[in-house]
């Protein structure tokens, strides 16, 4: 399997400055988390709605990494390091989150197994995950305790590759798979410019961001890859392989945005405007969605497979929220005051449409 950005050296003995967390290691256990019955109507006939749905991991109030939505809903018994946020990404068999713990080390956990990476990130940043599903493994983007850009792969030839590349110490990147494989990343470097490195490009785009916020980017269907961020006006911008542009949109100061391609073709953009009211801008359309969020949060966003799109964000009750095509409104789950949620779509759901019990049949 061919990985084109394999750049720095294996992880193989504790290098300068870098934490290795005794214990590290991942073991298939999955703490239990309750099932999430999905209220449907189904007659004897067995009638069948198919449906897209989604995944959230967030940070409980507890500072506990939670998860809810189609898939399961639930306490995952892992403590975070307040205030940052977790990424989840779908294998195709079951999900995978990375967070940062609340030793400051890089953990994850889901489908693949739970376990400490053994690897000390800066803290009160945030990693990123992407699944590569031409090679079966997934990817970890993340600044390390010494303010470098590293990559964790999973599987057989995997590790830690330190890139080596020097990031604002406030700022998390973000990590996408590309159509034509490989990955591409984007991050703010230590001059708050925004870069990228991957297989699709490597180096400085020469457009300045808001120092300390936190680049989004993913793959387009047809190749390539589009990038929003908050430039230094503190408007959002987006470029790419679709072109470089300034949206005119005032963001939240130090916000991040959430970027992701829709299946109608095109992207649609998330993010907290300067009203501190949750906005979308692109392909969809482009307009206030009239929630309040937490102040200085970034909502997440994906485009669902088969249409639309769904948001998860942090209203400014404390509590998550989701807006969208699938479900809009409180989930009445409390989160950590600041920090944000992931979200992930998930493989086509079948559910009974007319039966006086409530059970989804998911498709084998």
């Amino acid at each position: 399997m061919k990985f084109s950005m394999l750049i720095g050296k294996p992880l193989l003995k504790c290098s300068a400055g870098v934490v290795l967390l005794i214990g590290a290691g991942l073991v298939n256990v999955m703490p239990a988390a309750a099932s999430v019955a999905v209220s449907t109507a189904h007659d004897n006939a067995g009638g069948i709605t198919q449906y897209w749905g989604y995944q959230v991991a967030y940070e409980s109030n507890t500072s506990s990494l939670w998860t809810t939505g189609n898939d399961s809903t639930g306490n995952l018994g892992q403590g975070m390091w307040t205030t940052t946020n977790p990424s989840i990404a779908n294998l195709g068999n079951g999900n995978q989150i990375a967070y940062q713990a609340n030793t400051s080390a890089l953990w994850t956990t889901g489908q693949d197994g739970t376990g400490n990476l053994g690897l000390g990130m800066m803290p009160g940043t945030s990693p990123s995950i992407a699944y590569l599903a031409s090679a079966g493994r997934y990817e970890i983007v993340f600044q390390a305790n010494t303010g470098d850009l590293w990559e964790f792969l999973s599987g057989t030839g995997g590790g830690a590759f330190n890139l080596g590349l020097p990031m604002d110490h406030k700022s998390s990147p973000s990590v996408t798979a590309l159509a034509t494989g490989g990955v591409e990343i984007a991050y703010e470097d230590n001059t708050d410019t925004l870069s990228v490195i991957g297989a699709d490009g490597f180096g400085s785009l020469g457009l300045g961001m808001w120092g300390g916020s936190s680049p989004s980017i993913s793959a387009l269907p047809s190749g390539g890859y589009q990038i929003a961020f908050q430039a230094n006006t503190s408007a959002l911008w987006t470029t790419g392989s679709d072109g470089t542009a300034n949206l005119g949109l005032g963001m939240w100061p130090g916000s991040s945005p959430s970027i992701s391609a829709l299946a109608s073709g095109g992207y649609e953009i998330a993010m907290e405007a300067n009203t501190g009211v949750l906005w979308t801008a692109g392909s969809d359309g482009t307009g206030s969605q009239g929630f309040n969020m937490w102040k200085g949060t970034s909502p997440s966003i994906v485009g669902l497979g088969g249409g639309g799109y769904e948001i998860a964000f942090a209203g400014s009750n404390g509590s998550l929220w989701v807006d969208g095509t699938d479900d809009t409104g409180d989930l009445q789950q409390s989160m950590w005051g600041g920090s944000s949620p992931s979200i992930t779509g998930l493989p086509v759901v079948a559910e009974c449409t007319t039966c006086a019990k409530s059970h989804p049949v998911r498709p084998r």
